[in-house]
């Protein structure tokens, strides 16, 4: 009885087929299923941007704000994020409150008092935005979410608020 190896000394797998044909193939497989993941699977449920737009208001909360801010954010102003930054959107409506300050009182009891001048501001910003797994983007590079950061510029004004609101 003949005894044969798996990988004769010429490198043939049975002494049929080059083990260097098969590493061949499996290299030309295995980029065919990742071009084929890259075109066909990914951008559906994996978190690629959409390129489809939606709109979407959003409203950013400026907490203690000195009054002479007030007339700086009208509706219909276009705001943009700080001062090189991408397109944000238009603003639709803006509401102000008082702000107020915990201050400890000389009995050790914390108050809420209402401070002179100074308010907090809701910006409602009604923007463009891409859809992705995670949420909305504005201007397919800012991810949108509540508490995050954003400086706000209009052409009077430059304020630093958080996204209190989405939807």
């Amino acid at each position: 009885m003949k005894k044969t190896k798996i990988i004769d000394e010429r490198g043939f797998l049975f002494g049929k087929i080059s083990v260097v044909d098969i590493l061949a193939v499996l290299l030309v497989l295995a980029i065919g299923a990742m071009v084929y993941v890259r075109l066909f699977v990914q951008g559906k449920e994996t978190g690629y941007i959409s390129p489809e737009m939606t709109k979407v208001e959003f409203v950013v909360k400026v907490p203690t704000v000195r009054d002479v801010h007030k007339d700086a954010y009208r509706p219909g102003d276009v705001v943009y994020k700080g001062d090189d930054g991408p397109l944000l959107g238009t603003v639709t409506d803006v509401r102000t409150e008082q702000a107020y300050a915990l201050v400890t009182s000389q009995d050790g009891e914390i108050l809420s008092v209402p401070v002179k001048d100074y308010y907090d501001f809701y910006i409602t910003i009604e923007a463009q935005c891409t859809t992705g797994a995670n949420g909305y983007y504005l201007g397919n590079s800012v991810e949108l979410n509540r508490n995050m950061t954003l400086e706000l510029t209009t052409l009077y004004d430059n304020l630093t608020g958080t996204v209190y609101s989405i939807g």
